[in-house]
């Protein structure tokens, strides 16, 4: 979502507002307060001051909870001292919420002039519900609680992470803070960051805005937080999107559906009617309200061999993606790596039929760039400065003149075909491609994903997985690292992606990397089905090895050989076997063959793992293999998320 430009290069208003909950939004810190007076009287030493309260906003709830050990001598678990601060908040509030002066009206403004919103806040999600219930339905796009983040305030993550939630650069949205802690945070994530004071003074300093109270915050503030002119935003320049998506929108960023103009900005506060519009989109299940978009970004690869599947899928399930990543452009041999093709095989026009309906829909379209060139070319080209260089400048006029928001990157013949004893010395060529190519998309305000297999323990050279990938380097500077967590079994009949395994993978991603925002999980969408034994002479062509097997033709080949796929819910997976003859009618061989797949409930597994993980996101492999039971799936998921009550911070 870009936000609208005006003539001079300048932005009226920025891509979104970040709000902080706790003392700015609503005054809750005089409950927290009282709530630790009265914890340390009951069940601890009974000394607490308001000095020792102060030193605690915005800081993490666990956190807290160890100070209140340590220096109110609270006897109770870590867990226990939160819930207690948490259930007498949550009742103060339930009384009486005290809005700060100036807020509604403010939010109001705000949902009106369609600026997106999202909470930023490092309390549970059961008190941020609270607050947001008490809203305007689509008030807030999203919310991050400290469950969602690794490292909370004053740590710049939790703003970064509601940034990219909402597929915007932090430099573009306006940050409203009371604390110096929630200051620290907003400014270093690189946000336009006004301060409210509230309890706790906060020193002016360069590049802080400083208000008495939000009463005195109005569009033309946030307005004048951006007078100089600024770099392209990620997302394609809208008159750009306008030429390629065609007569469904316009210079404004909007989308004509069902004879009605709607903006971006609109679909995420919910301003005008949305539900209406969305179900004559086709956008509504089974006769639902709109349901709310998942809690992680989800992407999903688009194969051009299932481009008509993959159609049909987006045009009922784009609410449920941010991104898309066409796969059908690659560099192989017959056009040297100083160029970027399209597949022989992918239908030209429906394959730019397929992006402009995905622009239209205002998903990020990152086109994957596959390697096809001979074994051991790509690597001798990162080798030489001057064929990298001639490379990476293929990769940014392919970038350019198809007017793509981002690049994914996949390149696997390293890991596949040129052989464990070449990893060392590629490691750091690819890094260091990947480096620059990074800083020269960065400046034209597009992305880099890099797609990449699993690695294990410490992504050394003495583990077993994939190290020619050097996960810690690669998330320097990529914007997402997607981890290809499929195909466990390949060569012989197992599970295809099971979920001990899955973890195993990510546990190893995260410790190496260092930055689990950066991951996103790679999903399978699809199984196999292995020949285990064969009787009598098989016709040619008959297929006498693997056979893929996706969501979408599942129910079709059980019903048809009569078997009944047997979940293993620990796996995440559902097997099952059976015997096919061959040909038709009057066969002459039979074939027992045995069938491992991840099916809709199982990739939710994984996208839950993914969301407890708190990574980035998760990516789809692919568009056009799923069934409409994965979207029920998707929708319970983020339904079910909207109304938990995750264990996180203040």
């Amino acid at each position: 979502m870009s936000p609208a430009t005006a003539p001079d290069g300048q932005t009226p208003l920025p891509a979104a507002v970040l709000w902080d909950l706790d003392g700015t939004l609503v005054d809750t810190e005089p409950s927290w307060i009282a709530a630790e007076h009265r914890l340390v009287a009951e069940h601890g030493s009974g000394r607490w001051s308001d000095e020792q309260a102060h030193r605690l906003i915005g800081f993490d709830l666990r956190e807290s909870a160890r100070v209140l050990q340590r220096e109110g001598g609270v006897r109770m678990g870590v867990d226990d001292i939160v819930r207690y601060l948490l259930g007498a908040v949550i009742d103060d509030i339930r009384r009486a919420t005290p809005w700060r002066p100036g807020a509604r009206r403010l939010l109001e403004e705000l949902r009106t002039n369609q600026v997106p919103c999202a909470l930023v806040t490092m309390s549970w999600r059961a008190l941020a519900t609270a607050v947001v219930d008490q809203l305007p339905p689509g008030t807030f796009a999203t919310i991050v609680s400290g469950d969602m983040v690794e490292r909370g305030k004053p740590d710049p993550e939790p703003y970064r992470t509601a940034a990219q939630m909402l597929w915007v650069e932090p430099q573009h949205c306006v940050a409203i803070e009371d604390s110096p802690t929630g200051v620290a945070s907003a400014m270093s994530a690189g946000c336009r960051t006004i301060a409210v004071p509230n309890i706790v003074p906060i020193e002016r300093r360069p590049g802080l805005t400083v208000r008495r109270s939000l009463a005195d915050i109005h569009l033309a503030d946030l307005d004048g937080l951006f007078t100089t002119p600024r770099s392209r935003h990620p997302e394609p320049r809208t008159a750009d999107r306008t030429r390629r998506a065609g007569a469904g929108t316009a210079l404004d960023g909007t989308v004509r559906i069902a004879g009605r103009t709607i903006s971006r900005r609109q679909l995420l506060v919910g301003g005008v009617g949305v539900a209406a519009v969305a179900a004559a989109a086709g956008w509504l299940l089974g006769g639902e309200e709109l349901p709310p978009p998942p809690d992680i970004p989800i992407a999903a690869w688009v194969p051009y061999w299932r481009i008509d599947e993959a159609t049909a899928s987006l045009r009922g399930n784009s609410r449920m993606l941010t991104s898309v990543s066409p796969f059908w452009f690659e560099v192989n041999d017959a056009s040297g790596v100083n160029q970027v093709v399209i597949n022989t095989h992918a239908n030209p026009d429906k394959t730019t039929a397929f992006i402009d309906l995905a622009r239209q829909r205002h998903l990020r379209v990152i086109p994957s760039i596959v390697d096809q060139t001979a074994a051991g070319t790509m690597a001798a080209t990162l080798a030489d400065p001057a064929a990298r260089a001639a490379h990476i400048g293929a990769l940014l006029h392919f970038a350019e003149a198809n007017r793509v928001d981002g690049l994914d990157i996949d390149y696997e013949r390293f890991a596949f075909s040129d052989g464990r004893g070449t990893w060392a010395t590629t490691r750091p060529l690819f890094s260091a491609f990947i480096a620059e190519l990074a800083t020269r998309l960065h400046a034209e305000g597009r992305l880099l994903t890099v797609a990449v297999p699993t690695i294990e323990g410490n992504g050394g050279d003495s583990d077993p997985g994939y190290w020619v990938y050097d996960y810690r380097e690669l998330a320097k500077h990529a914007d997402q690292v997607r981890i290809m967590a499929y195909d466990k079994s390949f060569d012989k009949p197992g599970p295809v992606a099971p979920m001990p395994w899955v973890a195993d993978a990510l546990r190893a991603a995260k410790r190496v990397s260092g930055a689990p925002s950066k991951l996103a999980l790679g999903i399978p969408l699809y199984g196999y089905s292995w020949v285990t034994s064969t009787t009598g002479p098989c016709p040619d062509g008959t297929s006498t090895g693997r056979v893929a097997i996706t969501q979408r033709g599942l129910a079709d080949l059980a019903e048809r050989r009569n078997a009944t796929p047997e979940v293993d819910e620990d796996v995440g997976e559902a097997s099952f076997t059976y015997t096919a003859g061959f040909p038709d009618g009057t066969p002459t061989c039979h074939q027992t063959r045995e069938v491992h797949i991840v099916t809709a409930a199982g990739a939710r597994a994984r996208i839950d793992l993914a969301r407890t993980s708190r990574l980035g996101g998760v990516c789809l492999w692919a568009l056009g293999f799923d069934g409409p039971e994965l979207w029920h799936e998707v929708v319970d998921l983020a339904r079910q998320a909207a109304s938990s009550v995750p264990a996180t911070t203040r």
